[in-house]
């Protein structure tokens, strides 16, 4: 079962739509904090943030990488980690979605992404549109719950074209068309400039660059990474490096 958006968070300034249980503190760190410094009220929502028991090669190196025993106990520890990365930029309110993270998604016992080729494809699977629908159906009640007046939404650009985070730009973008949408180069696969490049010319809108507000309390930033303990090794083999922590990207629609 997937939680629902409260309506608690009816007032927000601003809301940030990550695919996963680190993506909006990598990318957006500086400008989350940059909010929070002016006393914005920040909402953080996290689509896929479950693992499951399901094992073959990727999953077993990917639990390796992150020194974890199955993908169940793996993201446990990850939402532990996401809430304590957050709570260090200031965000106080965190929603998890429990949408399964797409490496461990499946269908009749069959993997939907077998493989990291598959999985860094940018291609949803025709088994895979049922979550697309869910997530779409999601992000429809946190509109109606969350985002009165326009507020303006962060999410991810899609770069390096990992499923779910297409999958999130593509929802993102249908849902909350009338909202101003800011889009971040997502850490750390924009450091492949193939990568950059090719996603910013396979995006349908045009998108221009604009300037990041670097706060006072930059340093809260690293702090805020090295929460992420369980990720940190695999971080740094996919090119996390000292510039992410200082230099961050925004495009506007």
């Amino acid at each position: 079962m997937k939680r629902s958006p409260s309506n608690q968070g009816s007032t927000v300034d601003a809301l940030f739509i990550s695919p996963h249980l680190d993506d909006a503190v990598l990318s957006a760190s500086l400008t989350i904090r940059a909010l929070v410094a002016k006393n914005k009220l920040v909402s953080v929502i996290t689509l896929f943030s479950c693992g499951s028991e399901h094992r073959n090669p990727a999953i077993a190196s990917f639990l390796q990488q992150s020194n974890a025993t199955s993908g169940t106990s793996l993201f446990h520890q990850r939402k532990i980690e996401d809430a304590r990365a957050l709570a260090t930029l200031g965000i106080k309110h965190v929603t998890h979605l429990l949408f399964v993270d797409a490496l461990f998604r499946s269908v009749n016992g069959r993997l939907l992404y077998p493989t990291f080729d598959n999985l860094f494809s940018g291609r949803v699977v025709r088994e895979d549109n049922y979550t697309k629908a869910e997530v779409l159906q999601a992000l429809l009640s946190l509109r109606q719950n969350m985002t009165k007046n326009r507020v303006p939404i962060y999410t991810c650009l899609g770069v390096g074209n990992h499923v779910d985070h297409v999958m999130t730009y593509e929802t993102v973008t249908s849902v909350f068309g009338n909202h101003p949408i800011f889009f971040w180069e997502d850490v750390p696969y924009r450091n492949i400039p193939e990568w950059l490049f090719g996603r910013l010319a396979a995006v349908s809108t045009p998108l221009k660059r604009i300037a990041v507000e670097i706060p006072k309390e930059s340093g809260r930033k690293e702090r805020a990474v090295r929460c992420y303990r369980s990720q940190l090794t695999g971080l740094v083999q996919n090119g996390l490096n000292r510039l992410d922590y200082i230099h961050e990207v925004l495009y506007e629609r």
